[in-house]
């Protein structure tokens, strides 16, 4: 992936203070530090994350709708169940021996 020179400099900058991705307090110390808002710098953390540039180790988990049974969501139901795959080979194959 090829990364301009100012969002490289951002990814040297979470490379440097990995912190900065959790604490607030600390990405508004960063950013006045290295002469940017802490809008702009959380802003482009946000499309580093998207293009796979930064990575937090968290599994992202679909937000699944919280209506009622009938408003469930096709495609946050097939994206959890998609993620959930091994569990469920799991328990049907234990269950079907």
């Amino acid at each position: 992936m090829e990364l301009t020179s100012h969002e490289q400099k951002i990814l040297d900058i979470v490379n440097n203070h990995p912190e900065i991705l959790d604490n607030p307090e600390k990405r508004i110390q960063i950013a006045e530090l290295y002469g940017l808002s802490e809008k702009t710098l959380r802003n482009r953390i946000a499309e580093l994350k998207k293009r796979g540039a930064i990575s937090t180790g968290k599994v992202d988990v679909p937000n699944i709708n919280q209506g009622t049974v009938l408003d469930l969501d096709i495609f946050s139901l097939w994206a959890m169940l998609r993620l959930k795959k091994i569990f469920i080979i799991k328990r049907t194959s234990a269950i079907s021996v």
